[in-house]
């Protein structure tokens, strides 16, 4: 999905922006479409062709369909929150909104674009364009880009849902903070819609390695759900960040 025009973004062979220099023309909706356009010609080929390996082929051309049509929702959503003034004027010629782009295509050209990392990835790109809770200059939009992109499908809704559990926690019999794994692994599983605490239970550890839930606590190994069932203050930024994308008037942009 590399751009052959690399006059407005470089990219180097690990996928990091390189230059983004001469960037006036730098407009959000038209890459998307140019990008769009590469996809279906990409598409066109892959059907055409004859390789050798099929199964190889047609992953690509599933990878290829899955992201031209979430792409084309953004850029849909993008122009309508735009028009609606819902998004910062000019934003989009920042250099803080050409680093989110590079990780929302580098994502869609590079992983699996399931729906519940793009959408992820998707809301804090909006909300970074609204300036409401940062501005253009600050670094931390494009730092909770790469955080994301480093995160399962599954671990995104786990941390859904201790967001929204944080936001009416259940007292345990004791009345304190700490309360057993499986309890912890049990109430998430359900409001996650997960169902199995083992699922929960297999994504813990590489939560806790991103520092977007808390260690275990003490000698027996029970967790600790206060301030924000367990939520670290870098994850609680992250799901609290998303969250002022519901503030969007999304249906009164549609009109």
């Amino acid at each position: 999905m590399k751009s052959k025009d690399s006059s407005i973004l470089k990219v180097d062979e690990k996928g990091l922006l390189k230059t983004v220099e001469n960037a006036l023309n730098f407009d959000v909706p038209n890459i998307v479409h140019n990008t769009l356009i590469e996809l279906t010609q990409g598409i066109s080929g892959i059907i055409k062709s004859s390789p050798k390996d099929g199964l190889v082929t047609l992953a690509n051309l599933a990878q290829r369909v899955a992201s031209g049509q979430k792409l084309s929702a953004f850029k849909a959503e993008w122009e309508a929150l735009k028009d609606k003034g819902q998004l910062s004027k000019d934003y989009e010629k920042s250099r803080q909104a050409q680093y989110c782009l590079l990780e929302l295509l580098n994502f869609l050209d590079e992983d699996l674009p399931d729906e519940e990392r793009f959408v992820l990835l998707k809301k804090i790109f909006l909300v970074s364009a609204s300036e409401k809770i940062y501005d253009r200059n600050s670094i931390k939009p494009q730092q909770l880009m790469k955080l994301a992109r480093t995160l399962s499908s599954t671990e995104v809704l786990i941390l859904i849902a201790c967001y929204d559990i944080s936001k009416n926690p259940p007292q345990n019999e004791s009345g304190n903070s700490l309360t057993s794994d499986h309890d912890w692994f049990s109430h998430v599983a359900t409001v996650s819609k997960l169902d199995f605490l083992e699922i929960v239970a297999n994504c813990e550890e590489h939560l806790m390695e991103r520092r977007l839930i808390t260690p275990r606590d003490g000698v027996d190994k029970r967790v600790r759900t206060t301030p924000h069932y367990r939520l670290t203050d870098l994850g609680y930024e992250l799901m609290n960040y998303i969250s002022y994308y519901d503030k969007f008037d999304l249906e009164k942009s549609k009109k």
